[in-house]
């Protein structure tokens, strides 16, 4: 009510929901700037040893900022007067402020995201507090080579021998890490309705997260996962990714990341009272679907681990010719199968400590819920995309695909929203929209 008052408009009820609804619409703007410049700043450090960025990342990095912008979960509250937006504006400008180093800004924008969603408090504290240990920290070590496929044990190992931060790019070997990530918990922090929001331990969010990905990036991720099921020469050369038959998961991560899933499902499944109490959302349909009999499930627990694969894959480094450093801290090739901790990919994947904090926040964020939300995995999966290679095979045409598929789900979610409304029979009168 104050914002239409301070703004000369009188206290009607058509006014004050206008002025309400105007406020996400009006964040939009500089939440675009944000994505923009964290985007570029994320591109141009993968791109450090290129001979430039170029004009053609430039461009991709401008796509993938409006494809940001058009993800649904975030578009569709544009228009109406939810807090995620806020939420989401409030965290990147925190993110913003820590890399320019304004720590006192930092601060102040770390609490105001607190107003809108007390988990952010992981984003703005753990995530950023990790982003810095990332730099501060030293890296390698002149002359010492590590693993050329690195596992959990072998980063741990690297680390405290050497006195160093071993962080090598990403590979098949840190689905270990996302095996991990189901055993990071802390307590919840919950300022706001403390009776429906009860912190408790839900790890099954953690599983939820990659279909979640899956869905909404599939066109990021399809090439992966359609190499990863049919044999290269029995596809056209457009939709050819190499060599993903050898970065697929080994069994021996394969079985326990799989047998923990399934423990995961059998033992914490939670299924919060408002899920199944509220047909306007769409989860409601998801967990109605998964509920409909006992082994549905577990049926899931296949589409969980291919989604988990594939996310991490789009992230990864391809690949590549191994490096080592030499005593002036430049690297250069060797034909020995082992790579120094320097090493750098050609389109520039991201490094197992990046992915370590991101989990680990992920987990933070999701695993305290009770409640399975699309709109909790926002930040997740926008710092995950933020992340995703501008370049790979087919990137721009991945980037298009994106776009459509981004237009697509937000045509079909407005429509159900505008013109497929429903009354409850204990609310008559009352029009229920469908909604995230």
């Amino acid at each position: 009510m104050l914002i239409p008052r301070l703004l000369g408009s009188g206290p009607k009820k058509d006014n004050e929901v206008w002025w309400f609804r105007s406020i996400n619409q009006l964040a939009t703007f500089p939440l675009l700037w944000l994505v923009l410049q964290l985007s570029r700043h994320i591109s141009s450090t993968r791109a450090k040893r290129r001979r430039g960025p170029g004009k053609q990342l430039q461009n991709r990095v401008v796509h993938t900022t409006i494809n940001v912008l058009l993800f649904p979960p975030l578009f569709f509250f544009y228009g109406l007067y939810y807090t995620d937006v806020l939420s989401v504006l409030s965290v990147l400008l925190a993110y913003s402020f820590h890399l320019q180093g304004k720590d006192s800004s930092v601060a102040v924008s770390a609490l105001a995201s607190l107003l809108f969603r007390q988990t952010n408090v992981f984003w703005t504290g753990v995530y950023l507090t990790g982003l810095q240990l990332q730099h501060i920290l030293p890296h390698g070590k002149v002359g010492v080579e590590y693993p050329l496929n690195p596992t959990i044990w072998d980063v741990l190992k690297g680390s405290w021998t050497h006195a160093c931060v071993f962080d090598p790019l990403i590979n098949e070997a840190w689905f270990e890490v996302a095996f991990l990530g189901f055993v990071v918990w802390n307590g919840g922090v919950v300022l706001g309705d403390k009776s429906n929001h009860i912190a408790t331990v839900h790890f099954a969010q953690m599983l939820y997260i990659w279909p979640y990905i899956g869905f909404f990036s599939f066109p990021l991720i399809y090439p992966y996962l359609i190499n990863a099921a049919i044999p290269q020469h029995l596809l056209p050369l457009f939709l050819q990714v190499a060599p993903v038959d050898k970065r697929l998961p080994r069994l021996i991560i394969a079985i326990p990341v799989t047998a923990l899933m399934l423990v995961v499902v059998y033992t914490n499944t939670i299924v919060h009272p408002f899920t199944l109490a509220d047909n306007r959302h769409y989860m409601f349909y998801v967990f109605k679907l998964l509920r409909k009999h006992p082994s549905i499930k577990y049926l899931a627990v296949p589409i969980y681990f291919a989604c988990a694969w594939a996310a991490l894959i789009t992230i990864a480094a391809p690949t590549q010719t191994h490096t080592q450093v030499n005593a002036d801290g430049e690297h250069r090739a060797v034909k020995e199968s082992r790579r120094s901790v320097g090493a750098n990919s050609k389109d520039g994947g991201q490094r197992a400590s990046w992915l370590i904090i991101w989990l680990a926040t992920t987990t933070l964020t999701l695993s305290t819920a009770p409640l399975v939300e699309p709109r909790y995995c926002i930040l997740p999966w926008l710092m995950w995309r933020m992340h995703v290679p501008a370049f790979g095979p087919g990137a721009s045409r991945r980037l298009w695909l994106e776009t459509l598929w981004f237009l697509l789900i937000n045509a079909a979610t407005c429509y159900m929203f505008l013109y497929r409304g429903f009354q409850w029979a204990q609310e008559p009168g009352n029009v229920q929209r469908f909604m995230w």
